[in-house]
């Protein structure tokens, strides 16, 4: 199987030392993509140089327009069809064995009909959230508050991959496509705007729509954030009832490494250099 040509897109805002430290992690990936750029909201020039530095087209954005009207920008510049979605914390883990992961993944996108891959990092055991719904033993079974909240335990089972017995066997709603990638339905995995392979049609024509069209008061910096219009209460129940087609990694190939943020993100001194899993 060759994969299919994609692009490479990297969303930033004024996070130099975060953005060079993962475009260095980047580098064993190069090959695979056709396109690489840098989307740099309000035209960071140090950011700019560092995308070119690095082998990638720099597309100057004059003003901060969020994370939800930046991941936009990430998709609609890029001029494949398919995209691989970065924040500028994103920092590739996967070594070697991750690249022909990343390949399998690239490959079997299409031919599988996949609507989105989830790539970031899993955790080293389920997260709280999953456990009051399912229990902290594998395989997975309804705790009493899952089976009160039925849709919204469901909505966690996907992470159940964080298990290292796990098999998709006992979770009838997870499939294997190859040895590190699984399919599942949006009934069973939440969003998340980090480390994502997804389709321009998909992402631009779907899930964007949706979300201009259906927002909420919940911003960052002022300015909606994708996670939020999808997740949030009053909408969510549109992703689920979707059913789309959801790719999931295990363990996951990028990371999330924060060194610096620009001094107005309303995030700045939290969690500056922590690495988060977050599926």
């Amino acid at each position: 199987m060759r994969p299919q040509q994609a692009s490479l897109s990297i969303l930033t805002w004024k996070a130099p030392d975060t953005l060079s430290r993962t475009l260095q992690s980047l580098e064993p990936l190069r090959e695979l993509f056709r396109e690489r750029i840098v989307i740099c909201q309000e035209s960071d020039p140090r950011e700019m140089d560092l995308a070119m530095q690095y082998g990638y087209r720099p597309i100057a954005v004059p003003y901060n327009v969020g994370i939800q009207e930046g991941l936009a920008l990430a998709v609609e510049k890029s001029t494949s069809e398919l995209v691989l979605v970065l924040e500028n914390d994103c920092n590739y883990i996967g070594g070697e064995p991750g690249k022909t992961q990343l390949e399998t993944c690239l490959s079997l996108f299409k031919e599988h009909h996949i609507d989105v891959i989830k790539l970031g990092e899993l955790p080293t055991h389920p997260r709280k959230k999953y456990m009051k719904y399912w229990g902290s033993k594998f395989p997975p079974k309804r705790t009493p508050l899952g089976m009160l909240r039925w849709n919204e335990a469901n909505l966690y089972k996907g992470e159940v991959l964080a298990y290292a017995e796990f098999e998709p066997g006992a979770v009838l709603e997870i499939e294997r496509l190859a040895d590190h990638l699984f399919l599942t339905s949006s009934r069973h995995a939440v969003w998340t705007n980090r480390a994502f392979l997804v389709s321009k049609g998909f992402f631009l024509g779907r899930l964007l729509q949706f979300a201009r069209s259906n927002p909420t008061s919940r911003l960052v910096n002022g300015l909606p954030d994708l996670e939020h219009a999808i997740n949030s209460p009053k909408n969510r129940n549109w992703w689920r009832n979707a059913n789309f087609r959801i790719g999931l990694v295990k363990p996951g190939l990028f990371g999330h490494r924060r060194y610096d943020r620009p001094a107005l993100d309303e995030k700045r001194g939290a969690n500056a250099t922590a690495s988060h899993c977050d599926q």
